[in-house]
């Protein structure tokens, strides 16, 4: 092979790896209403969100943090075809949670963050 060949299928391999590592990481797997980037709640009131996934991913809350399928404080379910689940939460906000964060992670990959707010 040419060196220019070898450049560029480095180059084509690089690029793959890149968007592999990245591909995962998906900004639609935590809702609030009509946001996909902030979880949303009024000090006092009961604030619902819903997180996507497989039972063995791992959810992040100032409330629990565990196994998605063992989630505490979920109130509804429904399953998707692929195996992924929708979990919709619902707490009394807090006021301390406000710029804390809800994540979910696969295995070591964090599949989605967003921030806690109040309105």
């Amino acid at each position: 092979m040419t060196n220019r060949i070898r450049t560029g299928l480095a180059i084509a391999a690089l690029a793959l790896t890149a968007g592999a590592a990245h591909a995962q990481i998906d900004e639609s797997r935590i809702r609030c209403v009509d946001s996909n980037t902030v979880v949303v709640g009024r000090a006092g009131q009961l604030m619902f969100f819903t997180v996507t996934g497989y039972a063995n991913d791992t959810v992040c809350t100032p409330f629990y943090t565990g196994r998605l399928g063992n989630a505490t404080n979920v109130i509804a379910r429904q399953v998707h075809s692929g195996g992924q689940t929708s979990y919709r939460f619902c707490v009394p906000f807090r006021l301390p949670w406000t710029g804390q964060v809800v994540e979910l992670w696969r295995g070591s990959q964090l599949i989605d963050r967003d921030r806690i707010v109040c309105w």
